[in-house]
């Protein structure tokens, strides 16, 4: 067989093995597209898609640990390390209103007041820090009861937690 023709023949079966790869592709896209369909008739959701994006900004550099609405604000809680002083409650959180402007959607500094000047969670927290220099924030979380929990990691483990928890009420 001369070079020329096994050249031709090899780029057939390339083309050939692209086309049938399409296809494959295609039906399954198709047979997956169903499947999701009959997923949403029988469980119901819709479909998620990213609205915008935007950015937080804070003082101090920090790692973004996790986010919840709390009375129609957004509480941002970060991990920080400073090495000069103890974290303050504004180090480790942020509230922000979410607002939609000309340029799409925009974080806005928001008070909420009693949630992070309370006397009692600003010394329970700088106690926190004191007396536990590794701690680091491993998520805020809402519960069915109505309570926001901050959960600190204050160990070497997992299980070495410490909880801070507020009751939410109607007016936020």
């Amino acid at each position: 067989m001369s070079e020329a023709r096994a050249d031709a023949l090899e780029g057939g079966s390339y083309e050939v093995l692209r086309e049938r790869l399409a296809k494959q592709g295609e039906v399954l896209a198709e047979k997956a597209g169903r499947l999701n369909d009959r997923r949403q008739e029988v469980f119901g959701g819709s479909e998620l898609a990213i609205a915008a994006a935007t950015r937080v900004r804070t003082e101090n550099n920090c790692v973004p640990r996790d986010i919840v609405q709390v009375g129609g604000r957004l509480l941002f809680g970060f991990n920080v390390v400073l090495h000069l002083r103890e974290p303050t409650a504004a180090d480790v959180f942020s509230v922000h209103a979410l607002t939609e402007g000309a340029d799409g959607f925009e974080l806005d500094a928001a008070d909420a007041p009693g949630l992070l000047d309370a006397p009692d969670f600003v010394r329970e927290l700088g106690e926190l820090y004191r007396y536990y220099k590794k701690a680091r924030l491993i998520q805020l979380r809402m519960t069915e009861t109505g309570y926001l929990l901050a959960i600190f990691q204050i160990g070497e483990t997992v299980d070495d937690v410490r909880v801070f928890h507020w009751s939410d009420s109607p007016d936020g």
